[in-house]
Parts: C-alpha cells; structure tokens; sequence
C-alpha cells in the first residue's frame, strides 16, 4: 500500500534519484535496511534518527528533508 506523498518523502526520493543511488545502496550508505528506504519514500513516519542518517548519506542538512532548505 503506497501513501499519500509526502514532502519529506518526495525529497528523499529526488536526492537519491539525483544522486543516481537505488534503495539499497541509499540503505547501505545510511547503515539503514532497503525496507526503511521504501517505508521513507512511500511516505511512512520516521525517526529523528533515521532522518539524520539518511541526510547524512545523502550529502546534506536534515533539514532540507524535513524543511526543504539547508537552514
């Protein structure tokens, strides 16, 4: 079952799409498991932490996935 899209969720998805990284090597880079990568983008609530370590693996500030800025 897919949710509604939201923003964090759209950004994690056009930064990895940008990156040109699959689901797995985003989990990898994040110490995360695949099933958390598809859970973020499908919209799924995350934790704080898994916020930050997907930020991290993606090169930028949590905040521009929850904020959508780097400030």
């Amino acid at each position: 079952m897919q949710l509604a899209r939201d923003p964090v969720a759209q950004r994690i998805r056009d930064l990895r799409f940008k990156q040109a990284l699959t689901q797995v090597e985003l989990a990898a880079l994040a110490g995360l498991n695949r099933n958390t990568i598809v859970e973020a983008e499908q919209g799924h609530p995350l934790r704080p932490s898994t916020v930050r370590k997907i930020a991290l693996a993606l090169g930028v500030p949590p905040t521009r996935l929850t904020l959508g800025h780097d400030s």
